[in-house]
């Protein structure tokens, strides 16, 4: 997802039009002046480029804007900068330059459409560690569910956000089955964890701790470890009925 700061386009858009009307009083005082007279040093081209274009090659490709586009923008660029195949350039000539790359900037800033991020939810746009650096380090299968969910939330998408922490519990439940080796079965078959639903793994789990509390005898430790993946699973099996009574309510609502 291409992120996008409102300030940073500005800034660079004010830099390009600022020269763009500095020109533009240069001209005007140069009106009078003999041709040779009216041509800018190497200095002052070169920190027209400087200033005027090289912040708005940048946005250009952070917003992936045409190729061609930014060549155009790159080309006028190292026209200006270049000492080896520098120009004699007048206000006139580069103002015609650069009005000329800001009407097609403009053109191509028609077709494209922004979304707008408050302040207050920007922190989750983006986020790769939305849960910290222990999630982010030790489920690294969930990574892109994680930051899809932050992003979800941060655009107004909620349904779409539970979808994704949805996904995000699956990896952290379906671990637990692998590492306590649990098992389904379908029509009294084996079959992949992956292929088993929420509650059918949840359960199995659920069955396998009861197993290991009733199998060896009660170590302090043990139990601790026990109870902590039991309270995690008593959090899986409220989500899942909430979600349940959720789907139902709105089936009844648009049916």
């Amino acid at each position: 997802m291409m992120e996008h700061f409102a300030f940073r386009w500005a800034h660079a858009h004010h830099a390009l039009v600022a020269n763009i009307e500095w020109l533009h009083r240069v001209a005007k005082e140069d009106i009078n002046k003999s041709l040779n007279e009216r041509v800018l040093s190497q200095a002052r081209t070169e920190s027209i480029g400087q200033h005027a274009l090289q912040l708005i090659i940048v946005e250009l490709e952070q917003m992936k804007f045409p190729p061609d586009l930014q060549a155009k923008a790159k080309r006028l660029w190292a026209r200006l900068v270049d000492r080896n195949n520098w120009r004699a350039w007048t206000a006139d000539s580069v103002i015609d330059a650069l009005t000329d790359l800001n009407g097609d900037i403009q053109k191509e800033l028609q077709k494209h459409r922004f979304a707008h991020l408050g302040a207050g939810v920007d922190e989750y746009f983006e986020n790769d560690r939305l849960f910290g650096s222990d999630v982010y380090d030790k489920f690294k299968a969930a990574r892109q569910d994680v930051k899809d969910a932050g992003n979800c939330f941060a655009t107004g998408l909620y349904t779409a956000c539970v979808f994704h922490l949805m996904r995000v519990a699956e990896h952290g439940f379906r671990l637990i089955a692998k590492r306590f080796n649990v098992a389904i079965t379908s029509h009294g078959k084996r079959i992949p964890l992956e292929y088993g639903t929420w509650n059918e793994v949840l359960t199995a789990i659920r069955n396998q701790f009861d197993k290991a509390r009733h199998k060896v005898p009660a170590d302090a430790k043990r139990e601790a470890r026990l109870d902590y993946y039991s309270d995690a699973l008593d959090r899986l099996f409220r989500d899942e009925r909430a979600i349940q009574k959720s789907c139902i309510a709105y089936t009844r609502f648009i049916c």
